[in-house]
């Protein structure tokens, strides 16, 4: 293929993608590193939006957020160079020589999500300045952690939750990275949403410009903790105090399998939707139907074992007699 008589487009997708099979988001020079940006790219080389011998710089790639492995998106965004089969427009950075006119554009959606694996779906697209970064242009980010109520006191989790609104120093609440030297976050918006036509379950919504490495599933660890009526609300606002709390204290952060990177919010950006959205629709429609006739299916084993077992037995079992210590109570090594 003669990449020259293309034109090539500087192009920002929004995609979704279920993180439960990929060794998270960003991508590995190491083949057998399966990552979710491999399977985007080798469908984006597969399909001629990008050169088979492309490297991350040549593309000028950018994301907006790095997801960990088991982490999963709706609103994940990446920016990088595209073939295209027009000649004037946003985003256009050379004309091909032998450019044939088109009135329209390639369908990247369409042509993305017919050679993708069924949990990666792009649902958006659209041409950017050259100098756009997905990841230095991002305003905020959004991110939904799923939740059922179960036993949990939701208003404490709130009044705990809310003492993370504001700029402070999250280095309590995340992984030190050695890349990173500066732990000052600022959280714009908290809540605790309820999901619709889902009997109990919730969600941890965090807005904020930037995260840490875990920091999310670091905080929702110690709400759960509120929640639970083992911690008080107060132990938020003294783990933001890095003069009361100089090291990081010992706890087990939340599961990755209920984090959702659910927007990644630009100024001036119009997405494009189209057709080719519809069929991402019902593909997972299909995946949600599925899961709830496996639902089903244990739903009939539960209902017809559970008249066989002591509810006082099950009550025990799901009973934790470990005695709990608040977490500013355990061992680290204070100054």
């Amino acid at each position: 293929m003669d990449w020259d008589q293309y034109s090539t487009r500087h192009i920002a997708l929004k995609y979704m993608y279920i993180g439960t099979n990929y060794c998270g988001v960003a991508y590995q020079h190491d083949p057998t590193i399966n990552s979710v940006e491999r399977e985007l790219l080798q469908a984006a080389t597969r399909t001629r939006i990008i050169p088979e011998n492309f490297t991350l710089e040549s593309i000028n790639f950018s994301r907006s957020g790095r997801t960990d492995r088991g982490v999963h998106a709706f609103g994940q965004v990446v920016s990088f160079l595209a073939r295209s089969i027009i000649s004037d427009g946003i985003g256009i950075t050379s004309v091909g020589h032998s450019l044939k006119e088109h009135s329209e554009e390639l369908d990247y959606i369409g042509l993305l999500n017919r050679s993708l694996p069924d949990d990666i779906r792009v649902h958006a697209w659209t041409p950017i300045p050259p100098q756009f970064s997905a990841r230095f242009d991002t305003k905020c980010r959004v991110y939904y952690y799923l939740f059922f109520e179960g036993l949990l006191n939701i208003e404490l989790m709130k009044e705990a939750g809310n003492q993370l609104l504001g700029t402070h120093n999250f280095v309590n609440f995340c992984k030190i990275d050695p890349a990173c030297q500066q732990f000052e976050r600022t959280m714009l918006e908290f809540d605790i949403v309820p999901m619709e036509e889902s009997d109990g379950l919730y969600a941890f919504k965090f807005v904020g410009s930037s995260f840490l490495w875990h920091q999310v599933r670091n905080m929702v660890a110690v709400l759960f903790k509120v929640g639970e009526l083992k911690e008080d609300p107060s132990v938020i606002r003294n783990m933001l105090d890095v003069s009361l709390v100089d090291t990081i204290p010992p706890y087990n952060m939340a599961s990755e399998h209920n984090l959702i990177l659910f927007d990644c919010v630009y100024d001036g950006i119009d997405w494009k939707y189209n057709d080719s959205v519809v069929p991402v629709h019902k593909h997972f429609t299909n995946i949600l139907n599925g899961h709830l006739m496996n639902k089903g299916i244990i739903n009939v084993f539960l209902d017809n074992i559970t008249p066989h077992i002591d509810s006082a037995a099950i009550t025990d079992t799901l009973s934790s007699k470990k005695i709990y210590t608040p977490i500013l109570q355990r061992n680290r090594n204070l100054n």
